[in-house]
């Protein structure tokens, strides 16, 4: 069974988030420009994207990317955004 891509979303790298997904089982790509989410989502298995809250054009990419998307708030914490992405993705490889 294949790992859950998900492609991060962010103003600046690294990401302490991309570390915890990537403990809790999911594949994880970073990505600060709109350019980079679509590239990445044509070459690479991405199920989907999760952005931070303080992207300016998150809403826009959220609705051109076809995919599953969770638009973070600044309150969200690595533990729910974890258990809101095995809630999408139960049948993944993921650690709990």
């Amino acid at each position: 069974m294949r790992q859950t891509g998900i492609i991060y979303v962010a103003t600046r790298q690294p990401s302490q988030l991309t570390e915890e997904l990537t403990r809790a089982g999911f594949q994880v790509w970073e990505a600060l420009a709109e350019s980079e989410v679509l590239h990445l989502c044509a070459t690479e298995d991405i199920d989907a994207l999760v952005i931070a809250h303080d992207v300016p054009w998150r809403k826009r990419i959220a609705a051109d990317s076809g995919r599953v998307c969770v638009l973070l708030e600044p309150t969200t914490t690595p533990k729910e955004l974890v258990w809101e992405l095995v809630q999408l993705f139960p049948s993944r490889e993921t650690v709990q």
